[in-house]
């Protein structure tokens, strides 16, 4: 895997958005461990996800926040963006019942 291979799923403008873009850690406040395949939020160090494995659940009104990071030539990381981009922007008080 290559660093320049990873692309951010983020929140666009809104929490109802996902979008994809190139990563970026200074702008985006993410850092990522390419021997130990983790990235993290720099504001809240001590929780690391696997790259394209794992998603960040954002709180309400998170935008912009990161929902995780894949490499984009992995077709096992595509999957699972798409399935985290499904996750990100679903209403969970609906799946609830509330």
């Amino acid at each position: 895997m290559n660093k320049k291979d990873l692309v951010v799923l983020c929140y666009a403008s809104n929490t109802c958005n996902v979008q994809v873009v190139p990563l970026n850690e200074e702008k985006q406040n993410v850092r990522v461990d390419m021997l130990k395949g983790l990235w993290y939020m720099i504001k809240i160090q001590g929780l690391y996800y696997r790259i394209g494995e794992e998603m960040r659940y954002c709180e309400n009104g998170s935008q912009g926040g990161v929902v995780g990071v894949y490499n984009k030539t992995d077709v096992k990381h595509l999957n699972h963006m798409v399935h985290h981009s499904k996750e990100a922007t679903s209403d969970i008080g609906s799946a609830l019942g509330d």
